[in-house]
């Protein structure tokens, strides 16, 4: 049950961009399944003109395969789900959840990300950054920026840092023949 609920969180990561609040806060009702999408609504906090904190909600239709080829979303989402009701029926709101039906705390996955022996450092906002790069990188800044829920597309620029390799392929792609 706990290894499926940490795929099923860390592919909603890297696959949506969610920032980890957000997708600890999903219930079961703020997740849709169809035959070619899975339909989140996600839950904002956000400022007013008044400099006041209002929630909001916005909805992201992901398709299955979205970004990775090899990992069909929904296909895991509905192998956790079968796991999840197994171990703790299906009155739970919280749509990852602890064995007990609570949402899971974002210390939790911070200190399970800690655990992961890596050459860098992993945090939940750095797959919300991979995310945000590769469909930069892939489909453009103003499409990253919609992903991310920005309003600006300055704070978008903030999370892409291009490879070396990225850099390189910019200079292939840029040389003029000169005969």
């Amino acid at each position: 049950f706990y290894i499926l609920r940490n795929l099923t969180l860390f592919m909603l990561l890297l696959i949506t961009g969610m920032r980890i609040g957000q997708v600890l806060e999903l219930s079961m009702n703020d997740i849709e399944l169809s035959k070619d999408y899975i339909r989140l609504r996600i839950h904002t906090s956000k400022k007013n003109d008044t400099d006041s904190r209002y929630q909001d909600s916005y909805s992201l239709s992901v398709p299955n395969t979205a970004g990775y080829k090899q990992i069909n979303l929904r296909n895991l989402i509905e192998v956790y789900l079968e796991a999840r009701s197994k171990v703790i029926g299906h009155e739970a709101e919280a749509f990852l959840c602890t064995k007990g039906g609570n949402h899971i705390e974002a210390e939790n996955i911070r200190n399970l990300c800690r655990g992961m022996k890596t050459k860098t450092r992993i945090t939940p906002h750095r797959f919300r950054h991979t995310a945000i790069s590769n469909v930069a990188l892939n489909h453009g800044i103003t499409k990253a920026a919609i992903l991310a829920n920005h309003s600006s597309i300055e704070t978008t620029k903030r999370y892409i840092k291009p490879t070396e390799e990225d850099m390189s392929d910019v200079f292939r792609k840029s040389e003029v023949d000169t005969n």
